[in-house]
């Protein structure tokens, strides 16, 4: 609850009505504004509170969460039949504004006394809702950055709460993971950029994420909200949709977006038209607006060794073959997550010899295998290994 007191000297008058008062206090709190002395329902006495309306419009013409202000005049029901009610109502309306309040935000009403009430003048705030947050930080490698917009930006920091429209920038070889308010989770790739927008429910109660997708890849992981909750991963060329929970999409230079689902099922739309891509299955989208057929994805390699214990660095991280593999991409992280000193390396076979890991420390790794068209296949289980000290 926020209090603003202001004093004000009145002008002493020969008749000294109530509001002759030598101070006057005026307290904005979370729903009403309050005056002491209270404001007197005559015009006679309206016109002595000159000084502290000038007052009242100045604490409210400050006050930067100001919504709306009602000024609620209630009187017998004579006075109200008679117009006088709501011509109390508009001068004290009109001395605000003509003090300074904006006239947009400041109404008058008339309302009818309740047996045992007596009459009197009330101030009626809403405030302006401080925007909520809709992602937090729980996940950082390399220099990542937050901005307003696509530039320049400041380091983030783990536990950072993130408002809509900000945008988060991933350095070549970097990385993130976004904690979405709904419980959904965004890993951001390396030499990714995303503007976050807003998170919402809407008139059904139903879930409404958005994330545009600037360039890089992004791996969300969306919370299960049921029928008509909408995560969509916008960019320049195409809309990815949510039907399930896990998927990738990545666009490089903005012209081409790609789908890989891994579980549930993606709509990848377009100008030209729309495809279901369910687990398994990629598809793709370029400047032409229409999305490929689905392709089937090259399943999850098998992991062969080290799947637990000490290794010494050089140790070879070994898998099986995948039939179609152009390449293949490993991914290597402090945490299972794969949110901490991630790095995403390209092999060329089926074999990574242990290099650059912080020693006597426990690592993570997964690896996918990528086709000649570039599409990453589904993801190997995870495994850790301790890493020695000593070769």
């Amino acid at each position: 609850m926020m209090r603003i007191f202001l004093h004000c000297q009145a002008i002493l008058l020969l008749a000294l009505p109530a509001w002759a008062s030598p101070t006057c206090q005026v307290a904005i709190d979370e729903g009403a504004v309050r005056v002491e002395p209270p404001l007197p329902v005559d015009e006679a006495g309206l016109q002595a509170a000159g000084p502290c309306l000038k007052v009242l419009a100045e604490a409210l013409a400050a006050d930067k969460d100001l919504r709306s202000l009602i000024v609620s005049v209630k009187q017998p029901d004579a006075a109200r039949l008679a117009g006088q009610s709501a011509k109390l109502g508009n001068a004290v309306r009109d001395a605000l504004v003509a003090r300074g309040v904006a006239q947009e935000r400041v109404s008058a009403v008339s309302v009818a006394l309740r047996a045992g009430e007596s009459p009197g003048i009330a101030l009626l705030r809403t405030a302006r809702r401080a925007p909520r947050p809709v992602a937090s930080v729980v996940g950082l490698t390399g220099a990542v950055q937050v901005a307003d917009s696509d530039a320049e930006g400041q380091p983030a920091q783990v536990g950072q709460m993130l408002l809509a429209g900000k945008v988060v920038r991933t350095p070549a070889g970097g990385g993130a993971r976004l904690l979405l308010a709904d419980g959904s989770c965004v890993w951001l790739g390396p030499a990714t950029a995303v503007r976050l927008g807003a998170l919402y429910l809407n008139a059904e109660s139903k879930r409404v994420a958005r994330i545009e997708l600037l360039r890089g890849e992004v791996q969300p992981e969306a919370a299960h909200e049921g029928l008509g909750s909408v995560f969509d991963i916008v960019t320049r060329t195409a809309v990815a949709g949510v039907r399930g929970t896990r998927f990738r999409v990545a666009t490089t230079d903005g012209s081409v977006t790609r789908v890989e689902t891994l579980q549930g099922k993606v709509e990848l739309g377009a100008p030209k038209g729309k495809v279901d891509v369910a687990a398994g299955q990629g598809s793709q989208v370029d400047e032409s607006g229409l999305p490929e057929p689905a392709r089937k994805l090259l399943p999850a390699a098998t992991v062969e060794e080290p799947t637990h214990g000490s290794v010494a660095p050089g140790t070879q991280l070994t898998w099986r073959a995948v039939p179609g593999a152009a390449t293949y991409r490993l991914e290597v992280a402090r945490d299972a997550e794969f949110s901490t000193q991630t790095q995403q390396i390209r092999c060329n076979d089926a074999r990574w010899p242990i290099t650059g890991l912080d020693a006597s420390r426990r690592w993570f790794w997964r690896v996918a295998a990528v086709d000649s068209a570039g599409f990453t296949g589904m993801t190997s289980k995870v495994y850790a290994f301790q890493l020695s000290a000593q070769p």
